[in-house]
């Protein structure tokens, strides 16, 4: 399947990882059983909770023409319409700030799982061929992103 040629079309790929949040937490054990009374709240999944903390995040600085959508498991994915490689640096460097701010603002409620963001970017004005290959390559930078030590934005080689 072909994309459409728009004027500009730049897809990302974003990961937002909070370190060491990603596992649900344990489950108490005999020796030392949960109180009758403890809140539903804290059985919650912490990596999902950040999960939402990201996703919440990243609405609010999307535009309405874009789109965002939850890739993987602490993926996601946007689609940003009538927007160049320097507008999708621009938006990820917003959205990788905003996250790592939002991290620093709930530190007290996640001690020592700080949260950040790393995205990868491909653009396709770059020569991409159909959507496969333009995800493929936006991946492909995300995890060059964590391989240069997270919290960071890297750009996809044209496709």
């Amino acid at each position: 399947m072909r994309l459409p040629k728009p004027r500009h079309l730049a897809l990302a790929v974003a990961l937002a990882a909070a370190v060491g949040c990603a596992s649900s937490p344990q489950a108490p054990s005999a020796a030392s059983p949960a109180p009758a009374a403890a809140p539903v709240a804290a059985a919650v999944d912490v990596g999902e909770v950040v999960v939402r903390i990201v996703a919440d995040t990243m609405r609010s600085l999307t535009r309405p023409t874009d789109c965002l959508g939850r890739y993987g498991g602490e993926e996601f994915l946007f689609v940003l319409m009538d927007t160049g490689g320097d507008g999708a640096c621009v938006y990820a460097e917003r959205i990788r700030a905003h996250i790592e701010q939002r991290g620093h603002i709930l530190s007290e409620r996640f001690p020592g799982h700080p949260l950040t963001a790393s995205i990868g970017i491909a653009v396709f004005a770059d020569g991409y061929e159909d959507q496969a290959r333009l995800v493929a390559a936006a991946d492909a930078a995300l995890y060059r992103a964590k391989a240069s030590g997270r919290t960071r934005i890297e750009v996809a080689r044209g496709g």
